[in-house]
């Protein structure tokens, strides 16, 4: 089994031709020094026996010391080592330190035959090519620091290395330096193999090692057709998480994300999706925060962005060989989980493909990861920019009267770009700023205009609220317009201002009336919880954005009372119906308000199957029971957020208390400061709320119970009294 997982990776190292090979270009020092000077040192990578321990004797495989993609040549001896590391070159002879007359042969017995066993043993090496594998992984450098290839030459000749027939370094002379150099640093540092199965491990690690080396070679080359395929087989190997693994372990990820940004993809749609791809593969579920944070790889996240709507690779995959690098990289792309995350059109776009990565990589709902560097470093690189530009050249498909499958794939594109803009500026004041200060070309020459970003969201916004709302994809960009305001305002006095100076309160409200009331499309929440699982999303965003204006500014309030909007339920034959945010919210509590006396997901339904009731009431855990659970999750959240918003806007407004009160379920605002103190508990225990934000809270509720236990003094003296306050009087509250 050892032989096999050695003489595999030889043989595919054997039969693939160096990405070098046709090009008349100046390799990349980056990945043509390791081989130029270390490879050759210390022996042939396709050599089954290179990375294995010496025998005791000091006899194995003669060396046969070349270059990536070039024939070996042989020396003899002490002399074989520093001539296939400096080459014919008298540059590369002096890089590598080797002097002048080290490149002439020594004048001796001619070298054993390359690739034959000159000990007579071969049998007994094979036995234990694991072992060997093993522990010649976990045999340390020479040094912390290697010395330079020709120095560690030098070493090994004065070690005796040169000997007759010795293709290699004796064990701790200056080739094992050179060996230990070569190696990536997660090989060098693990413990010997003790295994069949971890030196099968180790063998495949340093096999997807390889590869990636000579793909890197490629990029350099400055051949296009070369920089293609080494993409596609660079895409290939990132593809699994056991390949990105084995690059960040041998520390070559950073090295394979800066190469391939560094290439100007703009005019070639394989290049372009190839490198698009690699950002995929890396901002998987296992992504590296340090790795996505280092200016490169924004750079090339940036480069991306800012590519043309039309560079489609789609042609080229259709019209390829299965061997192509198109055909490859469609090969990854069709797999999970990138085909989860990209419609069948989109697959071919690097635009598209840039997109869905940053913007399920920074999702905190999706990832783990600590997104902050990545945050930062995009707008660093201009890509939180390019993000924005892309946003507005796709927002003409919001008010697509004829809709096509290019509508759909605009729509698509619109709402990922909102995403990345919602999740970077999420928690992030920097970027906020940024935001804000930003602004998108809209357009055509001659007819361009250069809006704030902001004002073009609102913009936006009060195009989409004239429009009958419908679900799909059309409902998502809403909700995206909806989240980069939200985020862009959350203790964020300036961006409060900026949204309320662009006029955001009219089409908001009148977003959030059809959605409560129902539209032409929609039934509306009131009309059953249906409506409220399929709008929650929607609906929680826009009441937070109310919230974060209303506990802000005091004069907004009286703003957002005084609001008069069109009633959608109305129709045609409604006229001049009106609705307010105040009657609006009390409609909402009273549709999805706990009952008084009871806790959030205590009792069942009455109309709620029989066998559901059962399983929630024996503990049994069902799909019922699971729906039933999600069903009381999204009441209990339209619960808090619509009495924290009415809870603002009754605050300092009598008048508004009374009318509350009367509107409500038991004509009281008990249920109103019940739901306020859930949410104060659940985010002082969470730990999700500023300090400033819990203070307003706490604020809120003393208010809200002051004013209930007034109202309740008050009815008990009218009792007594044998008369009852009038509900528009203020001792009632």
């Amino acid at each position: 089994m050892e032989e096999r997982t050695f003489s595999r990776r030889a043989r595919t190292q054997r039969r693939k031709p160096s990405p070098l090979s046709n090009s008349k270009q100046q390799p990349s020092p980056t990945a043509r020094d390791r081989f130029d000077g270390l490879v050759a040192a210390a022996g042939d990578p396709s050599d089954p026996f290179f990375f294995g321990a010496q025998p005791a004797n000091g006899s194995g495989p003669a060396s046969r010391g070349k270059a990536a993609g070039k024939k070996g040549t042989q020396v003899d001896g002490g002399s074989k080592g520093q001539a296939a590391a400096a080459g014919s070159s008298p540059g590369k002879r002096k890089a590598a330190g080797v002097p002048e007359q080290a490149a002439a042969p020594k004048a001796g017995p001619p070298p054993a035959a390359a690739g034959k066993d000159t000990s007579g043993s071969a049998k007994r090496m094979r036995k234990s090519q694991a072992a060997e594998a093993g522990s010649s992984a976990a045999a340390p450098p020479a040094a912390p620091t290697p010395a330079p290839a020709g120095q560690q030459l030098g070493a090994a000749e004065a070690s005796g290395g040169g000997g007759h027939g010795s293709g290699r370094a004796a064990p701790g002379s200056g080739g094992g330096a050179a060996l230990a150099a070569l190696r990536p640093a997660a090989l060098r540092g693990q413990a010997a193999a003790t295994t069949v199965v971890q030196a099968q491990a180790l063998g495949e690690q340093q096999s997807i090692t390889d590869d990636a080396l000579w793909a890197l070679d490629g990029l350099a080359s400055g051949s296009a057709a070369t920089a293609r395929d080494s993409l596609a087989t660079l895409a290939e190997i990132c593809a699994s998480k056991r390949g990105r693994l084995a690059l960040r372990s041998g520390q070559l990820a950073a090295d394979v994300l800066a190469a391939a940004g560094a290439l100007k993809v703009s005019s070639d749609p394989v290049q372009a999706l190839g490198l698009a791809t690699l950002l995929l593969c890396f901002c998987q579920a296992d992504a590296d925060p340090s790795l996505l944070g280092r200016r490169e790889v924004a750079e090339a996240a940036a480069q991306l962005l800012q590519l043309s709507a039309s560079l489609d690779a789609s042609s080229a995959t259709t019209r390829a060989s299965g061997s192509g690098p198109a055909a490859k990289l469609a090969a990854v792309l069709r797999e999970r989980p990138y085909s989860l995350q990209l419609p069948p059109e989109e697959r071919g776009s690097p635009l598209s493909v840039a997109l869905a990565a940053l913007a399920d990589v920074m999702d905190p709902s999706k990832s783990t990861l600590h997104a902050d560097p990545l945050k930062h470093a995009l707008r660093r690189a201009g890509a939180l920019q390019a993000a924005a530009q892309v946003a507005a050249n796709h927002a003409g498909a919001l008010t697509d009267a004829s809709p096509t499958m290019h509508t759909v794939r605009s729509l698509w594109r619109l709402h990922k770009a909102l995403h990345v803009l919602e999740s970077a500026c999420f928690a992030c004041p920097e970027n906020e700023a940024f935001l804000l200060g930003t602004s998108v070309t809209v357009g055509v020459p001659p007819m361009v205009a250069s809006p704030g970003f902001v004002s073009w969201l609102v913009q936006q916004l009060e195009l989409v609220s004239r429009q009958a709302l419908i679900a799909g994809i059309k409902k998502d960009c809403l909700r995206g317009l909806l989240a980069v305001l939200l985020n862009a305002t959350q203790n964020n006095a300036a961006g409060c201002v900026a949204v309320v100076a662009a006029g955001v309160m009219q089409p908001a409200a009148a977003v959030l009336a059809q959605i409560v009331r129902g539209g032409p499309k929609i039934r509306g929440v009131l009309a059953g919880e249906g409506e409220l699982a399929a709008w929650h999303d929607v609906l929680s965003t826009c009441i937070a954005l109310f919230i974060n204006l209303a506990e802000h500014e005091p004069s907004w309030r009286h703003q957002l009372r005084d609001l008069q909007l069109p009633d959608p339920a109305a129709g045609a034959m409604g006229g001049a119906a009106r609705v307010q945010l105040v009657p609006l919210m009390c409609a909402l509590l009273a549709k999805v308000a706990t009952p008084p006396g009871t806790k959030p997901g205590d009792g069942t339904s009455k109309a709620a199957p029989l066998a559901r009731r059962a399983s929630l009431g024996t503990g049994e855990i069902s799909a019922d029971c699971l729906a039933a659970r999600e069903d009381l999750d999204v009441r209990s959240m339209a619960e808090v957020y619509a009495a924290v918003l009415l809870g603002f806007l009754i605050q300092d407004c009598p008048e508004a208390r009374s009318q509350a009160a009367a509107l409500l379920p038991g004509r009281s605002l008990d249920g109103v400061a019940a739901a306020v103190g859930r949410a104060l508990d659940f985010y002082a225990t969470m730990g999700a709320m500023t300090q400033d934000n819990m203070e307003n809270l706490r604020c809120l509720l003393a208010s809200l119970q002051q004013q209930q236990a007034a109202c309740t003094a008050a009815t008990a003296v009218a009792g007594g009294a044998g008369g009852a306050p009038a509900i528009g009087s203020d001792t009632t509250l």
